[in-house]
């Protein structure tokens, strides 16, 4: 095999992904998919085992943003109904700050109503 067959072009990786040939093109840019270019105003080129490795499953992380607001909202529904006012208010202010927060003020109110908690959605 040669070595200009391990590159493959923007709209192979596009068919191959699945993604649009612009998501490519943008995640090329910002460094979620490594290019190639071997001149200055030459097509972008991407490694098929590149590729291959972006397309593998992520395990999901702990830390990230999205999951701990999904974290919030699973024990928002659980006690929603018996917070009072000033806790919804107390809740709707902490969650535009950062999800940090707000996941630590629907933990403590987890703590202060434990029988909401036992009853998973």
């Amino acid at each position: 095999m040669k070595a200009y067959e391990d590159f493959i072009s923007t709209l192979e990786v596009a068919k191959t992904t699945g993604y649009d040939v612009f998501t490519i093109r943008r995640y090329a840019k910002t460094g979620k998919l490594k290019m190639y270019r071997p001149g200055p105003k030459s097509p972008m080129r991407f490694k098929r085992s590149e590729v291959e490795e972006f397309m593998k499953p992520k395990p999901p992380e702990e830390n990230l943003p999205y999951s701990n607001m999904r974290k919030g909202k699973a024990i928002w529904n659980r006690i929603q109904s018996r917070l009072t006012v000033e806790e919804k208010a107390k809740i709707a202010e902490s969650s535009f700050k950062t999800t940090g927060l707000y996941l630590k003020t629907m933990r403590e109110l987890e703590k202060k109503y434990p029988a909401a908690t036992n009853n998973e959605s």
